[in-house]
């Protein structure tokens, strides 16, 4: 039991990523490792260390300690701390050598997958560069990880109002690279429209607020992500980002969404639509990066468009009841309406041949059978596709059948 428990406790990782805006200071030091005393990982921006003070920090960080100081000047230094007994495997792939950037391999038993820990600069050039040098850094790289500060923002819904979204070249760089690496802004990902800051600056009688300190993960990654949140403290103007990830299961997404284009031919949702790309033509990057604008008006589309096909099919489900309702009343009347059950029973009727043609498109059927009676052919199979892409187990080389799904992983890791 105990090494049941043992294996499951390795399989899950929790990383966190924060800015510490110094930490020479070893009883902030001390703050930080309570803070994130329940973190596998802790991956530290602007500690500002110098060869002078790790001695002493090193003898108060029990596991392994791998560091990028910058030792010219503050405002630099990035680390990544591993807890001790976690079982992790850990190998330096990158480090720039200024304090800004260190590319780490993780190896938790047959799970592996590359870490960055990134201090992006402020001016535009000198991101733009950085980008383009981590770009090539994980370039034959599959699974990867960047989390830290990214001095960037990705739109106006990371800015607080009143703040000026301005054109950025280090964010084109950015977005270049997470589109090669097919990569996702975990948080974003999970929380919509939702405005989140994590860092707070006062100029003036103003407070700044922005997100800038983030997740980012290749698609591959993301069913193993168990949660994401940030974490408000007191020892820096920057928030802590914590992230958790769960090898033992991989959580499955919400699964493909594809419009139904019958919506098409209401007034009202075209009406909205439009309403929607005139509003976004006055956004400032219709301008400035029309790439980027589309991909957010599609955002926007997909999102309102999903909210009004889920509130149709309420008023569809709610009317289908009451037609059921009515028609069960009908037939139960000592006398009853033939000429009215037939009536219901159309209606009723049109409904089972809609909502078969959805199930239709959701199955991906590649074919119709010309004047075949609506059945429940098309809905079992929606559901038997969904079980077919299900691998439920694998014979090994040595002729042995695998049924759990640790196992199952390692040989299909093992045949490719």
């Amino acid at each position: 039991m105990g090494i049941l428990w043992l294996l499951f406790y390795f399989m899950v990782l929790k990383i966190v990523t924060f800015n510490a805006r110094g930490l020479m200071n070893v009883y902030k030091f001390e703050k930080v490792k309570e803070l994130c005393r329940n973190e596998d990982v802790i991956l530290l921006q602007e500690t500002n260390w110098k060869e002078n003070v790790m001695e002493d920090i090193r003898k108060r960080w029990e596991g392994e300690l791998l560091v990028n100081n910058e030792e010219e000047k503050m405002g630099g230094g990035v680390a990544v701390l591993i807890r001790k007994d976690r079982g992790i495997k850990t190998k330096i792939i990158y480090n720039d050598k200024k304090g800004k950037c260190m590319v780490v391999e993780i190896e938790m038993e047959e799970d592996n997958f590359v870490l960055v820990n990134v201090h992006a600069p402020n001016g535009e050039k000198e991101k733009k560069i950085y980008f383009n040098v981590l770009a090539d850094v994980i370039e034959k790289w599959g699974k990867v990880v960047i989390a830290g500060d990214f001095n960037t923002v990705f739109s106006k819904m990371d800015m607080a109002n009143g703040m000026v979204f301005k054109s950025d070249g280090g964010r084109k760089e950015l977005r270049s690279l997470m589109e090669e690496k097919n990569m996702i802004d975990v948080w974003r990902e999970r929380n919509g429209k939702k405005k989140e800051f994590s860092r707070r600056q006062l100029v003036g009688n103003f407070m700044c607020q922005t997100r800038i300190d983030y997740f980012l993960s290749t698609r591959n990654l993301e069913g193993f992500i168990d949660g994401i949140f940030y974490k408000e403290t007191t020892l820096s103007d920057h928030k802590m980002v914590l992230m958790t990830m769960d090898f033992k299961r991989q959580t499955k997404g919400p699964g493909v969404w594809i419009l139904n284009t019958e919506v098409l031919k209401n007034e009202s949702f075209k009406k909205e639509i439009e309403i929607i790309l005139d509003g976004r033509k006055k956004d400032q990057m219709y301008m400035e990066d029309k790439r980027q604008w589309w991909e957010n008006v599609k955002y926007d589309i997909k999102k309102y468009s999903m909210n009004y096909c889920n509130l149709l099919q309420k008023v569809k489900r709610t009317k289908e009841r009451e037609i059921r309702r009515t028609l069960k009343e009908e037939l139960n009347k000592n006398e009853v309406d033939v000429q009215k059950v037939i009536e219901i029973e159309n209606t009723l009727r049109k409904i089972e041949e809609e909502k078969c043609k959805g199930a239709m498109l959701r199955s991906k059927a590649k074919y119709t059978v010309e004047g075949e009676k609506c059945s429940r052919f098309f809905f079992n199979l929606e559901k038997s596709r969904g079980r077919a892409e299900t691998i439920k187990e694998l014979k090994s080389r040595n002729g042995q059948v695998v049924s759990d799904t640790g196992g199952i992983l390692k040989e299909v890791k093992s045949f490719y």
